[in-house]
Order: structure tokens, then C-alpha cells, then sequence
């Protein structure tokens, strides 16, 4: 009786095993939404979204940066066959709107014609013109070039804003003229060079 049940077992084995197989293939697949998928889930539901970069502070406009740079605050260097085109008339008129707007007023008055004589003011009283405005602004946009008796000319309408110290806006309007000799013979250095010729700035309200 123990030997048949022993071997009855042995003989029933591998039936049983194809029958354990048979039922376990037999098994529905779990369904895909109930396994986790760590590994692909969007970047959004793992990693945090930054933060926004603070705004960057606006920075005045200024003419130093298309004239000169501050520290030296000179004129840039052309080559001579611009110098003597309207990018050499632009050139000074850049820097002349640059010195005021850093109150150098002794390198603005320097722009002027006959050693600053043009402007119809000694360097002090040039200086003191500016004195009642707190900020200074100045915009120039692209002026028009002329000739005439063997001079070149160059016209640039010009504003200039901002506050002034007693408190309230100010407005400033009006052509500033420069001018330089057309290569005669015998002209000097100081008319051969752009220099301001004239200017005629009145306070608009």
C-alpha cells in the first residue's frame, strides 16, 4: 500500500506540474495602469519648477556706450575716410551728449569750435549753465548732412530732458549744428575736425 501511494505520486507528478503550468499562463496580465512607472512619470511631478530669475534693474540710456567708454571718456577713433563723413560729425555729437549726461561739462564745452569759443561762453559759465539740472538726458536722432563754401555741416535735432533741483520736469529743444572744412588747402587742424558750430536749445513746457 505505501509503495503504490509512492509510486502513484511519482507518476502523478509531472501531470500535476503540466497542470500548475497550464494555470499560471492561463492567468490574465495585471492591467498596465497598476504598475508603477516612477521611471517615466513627467518631469513636472518629480522636480520642482524654478523659480523666475528676478527682473533685471533697467539701466539709463546713455551715449557713452556708442561714444566712449566712461573711464576715458574720449571720442572713438575712426578711420580717416569716416572721420570725415557724417560717422565723424555723429561721433563728436555722441560724445558732446555724453559728457553731459556724466556733467563733464569742461569736455562738452571742449567740442565746440575755437577751443570752445563757439558756444558763446567761457568753460565756467558753460558749467554754470547746466547748474539748475539735477538729471540730464540727451537724444539725438540721425541729423542731415549739407555743404556749402567748401565747408561741411551737419544738423541733428536735439532734446534734452530731465528733473531739475527745485523739484518738476524740464524739456530742452532744438538744432546744435557742427561743422568742419571740406579739405582746402591751408585749412588747420582745428577746421578740418568735426566741431559743434552752433547750437540753439530752448526750454519747451
Amino acid at each position: 500500500m505505501w509503495s503504490f501511494s509512492v509510486r502513484a505520486i511519482f507518476l502523478l507528478a509531472p501531470l500535476l506540474l503540466a497542470a500548475c503550468n497550464s494555470g499560471s499562463a492561463e492567468q490574465p496580465a495585471k492591467d498596465a495602469s497598476e504598475t508603477p512607472q516612477t521611471a517615466e512619470m513627467p518631469m513636472s511631478a518629480t522636480v520642482p519648477t524654478p523659480l523666475p530669475s528676478p527682473a533685471a534693474t533697467p539701466q539709463p540710456t546713455s551715449f557713452t556706450e556708442e561714444a566712449s567708454g566712461p573711464a576715458d571718456m574720449a571720442p572713438a577713433e575712426l578711420v580717416p575716410a569716416a572721420e570725415k563723413g557724417e560717422k565723424g560729425a555723429r561721433n563728436v555729437l555722441l560724445f558732446w551728449g555724453a559728457a553731459l549726461e556724466q556733467k563733464q561739462f569742461a569736455k562738452a564745452w571742449a567740442q565746440f569750435g575755437e577751443d570752445g569759443k563757439r558756444s558763446g561762453m567761457s568753460q565756467q559759465q558753460y558749467a554754470e549753465s547746466f547748474a539748475p539740472y539735477d538729471t540730464i538726458t540727451v537724444a539725438m536722432p540721425n541729423g542731415r548732412m549739407e555743404g556749402a563754401a567748401g565747408s561741411l555741416y551737419y544738423t541733428a535735432p536735439t532734446t534734452i530732458t530731465g528733473t531739475l533741483k527745485s523739484g518738476g520736469n524740464y524739456k530742452l529743444q532744438g538744432p546744435v549744428i557742427l561743422r568742419r572744412v571740406d579739405d582746402v588747402p591751408g585749412a588747420t587742424a582745428e577746421q578740418l575736425r568735426w566741431h559743434i558750430y552752433s547750437t540753439d536749445l530752448k526750454r519747451v513746457d
